[in-house]
């Protein structure tokens, strides 16, 4: 959580959620994408302008599908088997498409499926730290969704 600069101020919220999932997974990985979606309103709230909107980016199926697609589990929990080159062009594509949302004054959110949110988080972190990356999980229904574009691979 920290290191996507979440708050992790509401400690009864982070320990009620673990203590209601604990039982089903010891994966922290996973226990903190249920945490996320429990503190939606807090992180959503980093990233709303005064009207209560989020402008927001997507991924094309193509590249969701993909990153699902090469997602493998193991004994030591689930983990990204992404060849180098179809890394490569993801990057390149979201940086590209998050350079224009930076220029234009917004703050750069993809927005994809909570299943590959935190492998697509891995994959970018080191080349677009400042990239925030969101499930769809953690958008409330008060949040008004502008969406700036998809990334697509060409």
């Amino acid at each position: 959580l920290l290191r996507e600069r979440v708050s992790i101020r509401d400690m009864l919220s982070i320990c009620e959620t673990l203590a209601d999932f604990a039982p089903m997974t010891k994966d922290p990985e996973i226990l903190t994408e249920y945490v996320r979606q429990k503190l939606a309103r807090s992180i959503l709230s980093n990233y709303t302008d005064e009207e209560g909107t989020i402008s927001i980016l997507t991924l094309s199926s193509q590249i969701e599908d993909t990153i699902r697609e090469s997602v493998k589990s193991s004994d030591q929990g689930s983990f990204l088997s992404l060849g180098p080159d179809i890394a490569q062009k993801v990057i390149d594509a979201i940086q590209e498409k998050t350079e224009i949302v930076s220029n234009k004054g917004y703050i750069p959110i993809i927005i994809c499926n909570p299943v590959i949110r935190r492998h697509l988080r891995h994959l970018i972190e080191r080349f677009l730290p400042h990239v925030a990356v969101l499930s769809h999980n953690e958008l409330t229904n008060d949040v008004k969704i502008e969406s700036l574009g998809t990334v697509e691979l060409r």
